[in-house]
Parts: structure tokens; sequence; C-alpha cells
């Protein structure tokens, strides 16, 4: 058992999963939809399927069908961690360098919706909850934004490495 293959094998799918994520980020983008609200959906799609694949290969592949549960958890998290930093790094620079006008017409569209129909946000969530959205939605910045895009793929990559672990475990 080689342990090197605990960062060799999620660094592979790691990288492969962040261009892809940059891939669809751009896709959406240049097909006209919002490319920062858009994407969420599809990183529950995303994760689950390059965890899944980087643990199968180092169980059958590199370790020949035994792996623990920890050495799940490992290339797991080396996965999603990767696919996090290059797309929320990818996400920073196109907001501040190539496209600035899409931060701020996503932070625009998003107060509009808020602003829109203010009685019945009020009557759902309540006077101050909705007056504490408003003045977070307006404090929003690109960093704010890369910050919560890459916690959010971490907290997904965590639960999805957390199952994907637990099936794949197995020892001889």
């Amino acid at each position: 058992m080689d342990k090197s293959q605990l960062y060799k094998v999620p660094l592979k799918y790691g990288i492969g999963g962040g261009f892809i994520a940059i891939a669809l980020f751009l896709t959406l983008y240049y097909s006209g939809a919002d490319p920062i609200s858009d994407v969420r959906p599809l990183d529950f799609i995303l994760l689950p399927i390059f965890i899944f694949f980087s643990i199968k290969e180092l169980r059958d592949y590199k370790f020949g069908g035994t792996m623990f549960y920890w050495q799940g958890m490992t290339v797991g998290f080396v996965c999603y961690l990767l696919i996090a930093l290059l797309s929320a790094s990818f996400l920073g620079l196109f907001l501040e360098v190539i496209d600035p006008a899409l931060f701020l017409s996503h932070k625009q569209e998003n107060i509009a919706i808020l602003t829109a129909d203010s009685e019945k946000w009020v009557e759902q969530i309540g006077a101050d909850a909705y007056k504490e959205t408003l003045a977070s939605l307006k404090g929003t910045t690109v960093f704010s934004l890369v910050a919560d895009d890459f916690l959010k793929k971490v907290f997904i990559g965590f639960l999805a490495t957390t199952i994907i672990a637990i099936i794949f475990k197995r020892t001889k």
C-alpha cells in the first residue's frame, strides 16, 4: 500500500473537477444564464461524482480492494478541497478582473427581488429578518461571494465524502 496514493489520486480528480466546475461556470455565463446562482445545483452532482471516482480508484486499483474509512475521508477531503479552491479562485478572478459587471448585476438582481415585493417578504420572514437580509445583500462583496461559494462546496464535499467513504470502506 503506497500511502502517497492518498494524495496523488485525489489530486488528479480534484484538478479535473475544478476545471469542469470552471467550464460549467463559463458555459452558464456564455449561454446567458446567471452562473453565480445557477451553478449551485450542479455542485450537488459534480462534487459527489469526482469524490466517488477518486475513492473508488484508490480502493480498487491502488489498494487492492482494501480501504479504511479514514483513507476514504482523506481522499475525499483532498479532492473536494481542490475543486472548491480552483472554483472559488476562478470565481474571484472572473468577478474582479474579467467581468466585474457580472457581480454588480447579480447583487442588484437579488436586491430587486427582495425589494420588489417587500410586503410579502416581511410577512414570510418578519420585519427584522427582512431588514437584516437586505442590509446583508447590500453589503455583499466579491470576497464574501467567493467565500460563500468555497464554503458551500466544502460542505457539500464533506457530506458526500462521509457517505461515499462509508460505502467504499472494505477490509479483507
